[in-house]
């Protein structure tokens, strides 16, 4: 059986799954995890921390472990300040574009935002929306500007699986987040919804990460 990929996680790497680990501070960390995402998140961000954080995180973020930049992004629902929100955005969309790695995206009730950012930039890298739990006409926004969507707990809610059907293959992946949870009941869920064998869905999703990381695969 082909290794799962977990494209994010906040949990320990498993045996046998491929599992992005995320960091979001202490990013010489990424020396111990292979692979992993390192950014500054929209919660975490202050005024004062901002500089200090985008140093430390442009100064890991080219090492070989480090497969995206991220999370980062907007979020409507908490409480750093707006403008400080994009600040922190735009500076990574910046740095992710410099370096040439993917862009792992937080993004809550800002969708719109979030594009006009990536737009706003002219960004060039692949654009990874993480824990995708929105209806099909967002959905399909993303789909159609080739954007990838991640999706996790919510199929096990049984929530917007519409969504998931609406997403080409080529644009999909699956992640745990920070849930308690398996990757391989994630995939087994989507699969069912797919209507397609897991290990034909695993196939997929390991092409997935092999285009978006440009590498060949030899996992």
């Amino acid at each position: 059986m082909r290794k799962f990929i977990n494209i994010h996680t906040h949990n320990k790497q498993t045996e046998g799954v491929v599992s992005v680990i995320n960091l979001g501070d202490n990013y010489n960390r990424c020396l111990d995890f292979n692979p992993c995402s390192i950014g500054i998140h929209p919660w975490f961000v202050t005024d004062t921390s901002f500089k200090g954080q985008l140093d430390e995180l442009a100064n890991y973020a080219a090492h070989e472990t480090v497969f995206a930049i991220g999370e980062c992004g907007l979020d409507k629902r908490c409480e750093t300040e707006w403008l400080l929100q994009e600040k922190a955005f735009f500076e990574q969309i910046k740095l992710a574009n410099r370096i040439d790695k993917p862009l792992l995206i937080h993004c809550v009730k800002a969708f719109g935002e979030v594009v006009q950012c990536l737009q706003k930039v002219n960004s060039k890298v692949p654009v990874i929306f993480h824990g995708f739990n929105r209806g099909i006409t967002v959905a399909r926004t993303l789909i159609e500007k080739g954007y990838y969507l991640s999706f996790g707990r919510s199929l096990i809610r049984d929530q917007h699986l519409e969504s998931l059907k609406a997403c080409p293959l080529t644009q999909l992946f699956l992640e745990t987040d920070d849930a308690e949870l398996e990757i391989e009941t994630v995939y087994n869920k989507a699969s069912v919804v797919l209507g397609m064998p897991v290990e034909a869905l695993a196939v997929q999703l390991h092409e997935n990460y092999a285009r978006v990381k440009k590498t060949k695969f030899n996992i």
